[in-house]
């Protein structure tokens, strides 16, 4: 014999009610929304949690560190490899120059070409020499006065040439103004302590 069908078992649905959920919506129309979620809410049995606390901030001043609660600040040393400054003369020259000098001249020469001029000292204690930005200047010392082959000055550049005769002019050393064929260009001409002479000009910035 066939099988009866059983008709489906049916589960009564929780008692809600409706009407004051109804009466809010009709006297609130805005709040429709919210009333139709927290229905939802109660047929499926979640009850809405309760908002958090609203944290109110604190209206005490925050108290500011001063410099004594500070660590204090220790710089590292500089490892970088250090380039030095050029020197502010220059030899007019393609190579290191020779010329004479007597012996006893030294702290002379120092003056003139340290002092004066802006030339460096080698570090030699078997010659006399002075370096410039590009080359060296080198001394011969002999016991006795040099004998001079020929008079050709030396050339040298520096910065300026209207400090440098301000100098000179304040040391009382003589020198001789000589114009070139360029116009504005001059150079001066004038002796060492040792007696070489030196022709001096100032730098020029090619354009």
């Amino acid at each position: 014999m066939p099988e009866e069908s059983s008709a489906p078992e049916e589960f009564p649905l929780a008692d809600v009610d409706t009407s004051a959920h109804a009466a809010d919506a009709q006297s609130s129309p805005n709040s429709a929304l919210e009333t139709a979620n927290n229905l939802a809410t109660e047929v499926a049995g979640v009850s809405t949690p309760a908002p958090s606390p609203v944290r109110q901030r604190s209206r005490e001043p925050v108290p500011l560190e001063t410099a004594s609660d500070l660590p204090p600040v220790t710089s590292a040393a500089d490892r970088r490899l250090r380039i030095p400054e050029p020197l502010p003369v220059r030899l007019v020259a393609v190579s290191d120059c020779e010329v004479a000098a007597a012996a006893g001249l030294e702290v002379e020469l120092d003056a003139f070409y340290i002092g004066l001029l802006g030339f460096e000292k080698m570090d030699d204690p078997h010659s006399l020499q002075y370096r410039a930005e590009n080359y060296r200047l080198s001394f011969i010392v002999t016991e006795l006065a040099p004998v001079r082959e020929d008079f050709r000055p030396v050339g040298i550049l520096v910065p300026s040439l209207p400090t440098l005769r301000a100098q000179l002019d304040e040391r009382e050393i003589e020198y001789l103004r000589q114009k070139s064929l360029v116009p504005g260009v001059e150079s001066l001409l004038l002796t060492d302590p040792a007696g070489n002479w030196l022709e001096i000009s100032e730098m020029r910035i090619a354009i």
